[in-house]
């Protein structure tokens, strides 16, 4: 036997860390399957794992039932003393109050930009143009499915606008004013009301249950809830209107489509009422 076959190290059976190699792999191609493991690991577990603390979940659910049930009781009350841009203002305050707490809570475990838009790791990006189109559509399909329930269930009654005033008229716009701070309020609770339920709730609740399905659901009741000043019909259809965009948002893997959807929704609804009520 020649120095060189003595001395040369079995290249075949090890890789560069010492493990062994399965025999007739190369280097390259042990480094890739562990890559491709390593990623799926990271994907299953990403999946799985629970945004925040439960003590923070909870603190969260608790306050938005509470302020839910209060305004319940008396959703008039505070438009009434202090006008509707008032109310559009704090309202804009307060849902970006619970943004900031949702990222100060999901810190050190996932990015609050990765509850918009999931990971690469969690699976294939949309595109953007991709989300848009979603959105158009999630907003026609959903607008034609509440409809369809409402109607089937009795909710639609004689003089619909007069009812709308009664139960809405607080939120409605009445002035150019009035109408610039709504958009503004639509376009606020689109981005943040996304985050919070469907991008937060969902992936906390499917995250604790193991259950996909589950998780819109919950998230879905509580945004229902969350709604009561609107009564008990509406906060039904608010349910379901959650639901769907729960199920957008686990369809796209993120929450661009979802706040375009209820953009359009929350903004063409008050135009058209404003526009009705003038």
């Amino acid at each position: 036997m020649s120095n060189s076959e003595r001395h040369t190290p079995d290249r075949e059976n090890y890789n560069n860390d010492g493990g062994k190699q399965p025999e007739g792999q190369t280097e390259f191609e042990t480094a890739r399957d562990q890559a491709a493991t390593a990623v799926n690991a990271e994907r299953k577990s990403s999946g799985r794992q629970a945004v925040a603390p439960a003590w923070h979940t909870a603190v969260l659910v608790v306050v938005l039932l509470v302020i839910a049930l209060l305004g319940a009781r008396s959703p008039h009350t505070f438009s009434a003393r202090h006008g509707r841009t008032w109310l559009y203002g704090t309202s804009i305050a307060w849902e970006w109050l619970i943004v900031a707490f949702i990222a100060w809570g999901v810190r050190g475990r996932v990015r609050l930009r990765h509850l918009i838009r999931r990971s690469s790791v969690d699976g294939p990006v949309s595109s953007v143009a991709g989300d848009i189109v979603w959105g158009v559509m999630a907003w026609i399909a959903i607008s034609i499915v509440l409809s369809m329930v409402a109607t089937t269930f009795g909710m639609v009654h004689g003089n619909q606008i007069a009812e709308v005033k009664e139960k809405l008229g607080f939120l409605i716009p009445r002035d150019a004013v009035e109408l610039r701070w709504f958009l503004a309020l639509s376009a606020t609770a689109a981005f943040c009301e996304e985050v919070i339920f469907r991008g937060y709730l969902q992936r906390q609740m499917s995250a604790w249950t193991g259950n996909a399905t589950l998780g819109v659901l919950l998230q879905a009741a509580v945004f229902g809830i969350g709604h009561a000043y609107e009564g008990r019909e509406r906060m039904l259809l608010i349910f379901l209107y959650g639901g769907l965009l729960g199920i957008v948002a686990e369809a796209r893997r993120n929450l661009r489509a979802g706040m375009l959807a209820h953009f359009l929704q929350d903004g063409i609804t008050g135009v058209v009422l404003y526009r009705l009520l003038r």
